[in-house]
């Protein structure tokens, strides 16, 4: 079998990634927050450390963004809606 080079080949990751990235499809929060509902929803796991959560380090985030200790470009590709504070 012989390899072909595609020059035009973007990894399946690097597309679910950068979509995301668009503060129109939600946000890096917001992908995060899917990944964990299907994780809970296909795994059904039985054990989970007390804190885990859907929403892992949501909370800290805005606090940092409130801080002014995150760029606001990062913001806008995170989805962070800091109304909800």
């Amino acid at each position: 079998m012989r390899s072909v080079m595609n020059a035009n080949y973007e990894p399946h990751g690097l597309r679910v990634v950068t979509y995301f990235s668009n503060p129109k499809n939600g946000g890096l929060v917001y992908l995060e927050q899917r990944w964990r509902e299907h994780f809970l929803a296909t795994m059904r796991p039985r054990y989970l450390p007390a804190l885990w959560s859907v929403h892992h380090n949501h909370q800290r985030l805005k606090q940092h963004i409130l801080q002014g200790r995150i760029q606001p470009e990062e913001v806008t590709v995170m989805g962070v809606k800091l109304d909800e504070c």
